[in-house]
């Protein structure tokens, strides 16, 4: 059924495409209610990125159980919840975030978490003494998480920073 918003909260099995754009938004958190038999979709149509939007007000945050967010071009995205699991952001862009800190990050406490195939690029000026790193994991009880075949370049700190708890 064709929506005009996507909903914040997705209940097991939810499959949402999302086409057109690109949109404006600010900050936002989804909660993807999946499960290891009906998982949660968040996606844009296979081959095409939708962009959502850009600038440093933008933080979109995924929570909760086996989801998957993929083909989607955003400047920031951020994996987080004691209680998030099973999780994956895959055959995206995250691009050109003019803020400080990281364009993926992993906070504490989030478990099986998969990054695949996404370009993660363009954070930070460089040459710049600021760290602005591609990717993230920061926090305690962190565990199983795969970051694989992604391309993480002109970043002006780590590609990948394991760092601080």
């Amino acid at each position: 059924m064709p929506r005009c918003t996507i909903p914040l909260t997705l209940t097991a099995g939810s499959i949402v495409q999302v086409r057109g754009g690109p949109y404006t938004l600010a900050s936002v958190t989804w909660t993807l209610n999946g499960t290891e038999v009906n998982p949660v979709y968040l996606r844009g149509p296979t081959g095409e990125k939708i962009v959502f939007g850009s600038g440093a007000s933008i933080f979109i945050t995924a929570v909760g159980t086996y989801a998957i967010v993929e083909n989607v071009d955003l400047p920031q995205f951020t994996f987080s919840g004691s209680t998030s699991h099973h999780l994956s952001l895959r055959n995206s862009r995250i691009h050109d975030h003019p803020g400080t800190g990281e364009m993926v990050e992993l906070k504490a406490g989030v478990q099986n978490i998969v990054i695949y195939n996404n370009e993660i690029d363009h954070n930070g000026v460089i040459p710049s003494g600021a760290d602005h790193h591609g990717v993230v994991i920061g926090g305690v009880n962190i565990s199983d998480v795969w970051i694989v075949d992604n391309n993480i370049h002109h970043n002006s700190g780590d590609s990948i920073q394991f760092c601080h708890d």
